[in-house]
């Protein structure tokens, strides 16, 4: 969702939960804060606030307060409608049908009823925007309609609805919520309760800029050890930007859950932890061997040394240069090298090859060279079905951006 008429200010004070006071160029403003939650940590005398102008009627402000930025830098949307707004639009992406929001249910009214493959959803959206050392918290204020909307998402499970508790993270770079139990010990016990009753945890990053909220293609599951791993890669590639980087390692990762679905003999989590340490220890990259990184990060987490050796396999077996005349053996390593590949395709793999190129000051047509020593190659070594069809417009495409190439430099 985008904002109009967006205008940056300076946070002065916030005389009750529903306003601020704000200085724009020079002036005192009285604001609407679009958020009744604390902020505490947030809006801060002094810090950088954005605002917007509806224009709607019968207003007794002129602006909403919708994004901050905090003390570490970290910019944040505060909007506390926008995360029913960025889970519907990401619903309308994801297929699902008969979209209706609010629906009745029981005593409540679950944000949102929706249909896919024949099978009836309820999920109910809650925004964070409580950071704390890289990891989202939520609530950041007691909310007893919070647990009561959970419990009507675990009767709904009874009921032959699939529920959803989905977490709409409004900050970039975090990727898993945590009940705030400090705050609200009830939230985190019916939240727990909820995981073992079958209601889907889902967390929806989001990219955020002061005048936008828009989630990613990414959603990760509420998986303890995923996303620790994920914490893990964030750390070991966080200096890096040539193309072999976290954003990549996340793709791969989705694109492998991805596959996988269409698979069901496949250990989903082998391909999970296989795709997100992949690169974990990358020669290009690190200065380890026999695996290090990953089996260090499998080991601390407790993960058997049957599970760390089938993981390592599956990692072994994604390199196109170590592994031209082998064929991967398992449907595990066929997904996570698929995946691998096909991100190297298409116009993603055009723009990692001159990310790549222009760090190591390779030249255009180097960087071109490689197209037809690696990346045109690819599509005729993908080992699965579901590959294939993603990877067939992507290799079309590559080929008639070097036809392209060709005639507008010739």
């Amino acid at each position: 969702m985008k904002y109009e008429n967006i205008t940056s200010a300076t946070f002065l004070s916030r005389p009750n939960r529903f306003i601020a006071e704000v200085e724009i160029n020079g002036a005192c403003e009285v604001v609407h804060v679009k958020n009744t939650g604390r902020c505490k940590e947030l809006l801060l005398p002094g810090c950088e606030v954005w605002l917007t102008a509806p224009a709607s009627s019968g207003r007794k402000t002129k602006y909403d307060l919708v994004a901050v930025k905090k003390s570490n830098g970290l910019l944040i949307n505060i909007d506390s409608q926008a995360p029913n707004k960025v889970a519907l639009e990401w619903l309308r992406s994801q297929g699902y049908e008969n979209i209706r929001p609010e629906y009745s249910y029981g005593d409540s009214r679950i944000d949102f009823y929706m249909e896919k493959n024949g099978e009836k959803y309820l999920m109910e959206v809650k925004g964070c925007t409580l950071e704390i050392d890289g990891v989202g918290f939520f609530p950041d204020a007691p909310t007893e309609r919070g647990v009561k909307h959970i419990h009507e998402l675990i009767r709904a499970k009874s009921d032959g609805y699939r529920p959803i508790l989905c977490f709409v993270i409004q900050m970039d770079g975090i990727t898993e919520v945590r009940p705030n139990i400090s705050m609200h010990p009830e939230f985190g016990i019916a939240m727990d309760e909820a995981k073992k009753e079958g209601v889907e945890i889902l967390f929806l990053p989001c990219h955020v800029e002061p005048d936008l909220l828009e989630a990613k293609s990414s959603v990760f599951p509420a998986d303890p050890l995923i996303q620790q791993a994920i914490g893990y890669i964030t750390g070991l590639f966080r200096e890096n930007a040539d193309g072999h980087d976290l954003d990549h390692t996340l793709r791969v990762y989705r694109t492998a859950m991805k596959i996988s679905k269409k698979y069901k003999k496949c250990d989903k989590k082998i391909v999970a932890l296989a795709s997100l340490l992949h690169d974990a220890d990358d020669p290009k990259l690190f200065h380890t061997g026999n695996n290090g990184n990953a089996r260090k990060f499998l080991s601390s987490h407790k993960v058997s040394k049957k599970e760390t050796d089938a993981i390592c396999r599956v990692i072994n077996s994604v390199s196109f240069s170590h592994n031209k005349d082998k064929a991967p053996s398992s449907i595990e390593e066929k997904i996570v090298q698929d995946s691998d590949r096909l991100d190297a395709m298409g116009a993603i793999g055009i723009a990692r090859t001159f990310a790549y190129g222009g760090k190591h000051d390779r030249s255009l047509d180097d960087s071109v060279r490689h197209f037809y020593e690696k990346l045109l190659l690819l599509y005729d070594l993908l080992n699965t079905d579901e590959a294939k069809k993603i990877g067939r417009k992507r290799a079309l495409f590559l080929k008639e951006f070097l036809r392209e190439y060709k005639e507008e430099t010739e």
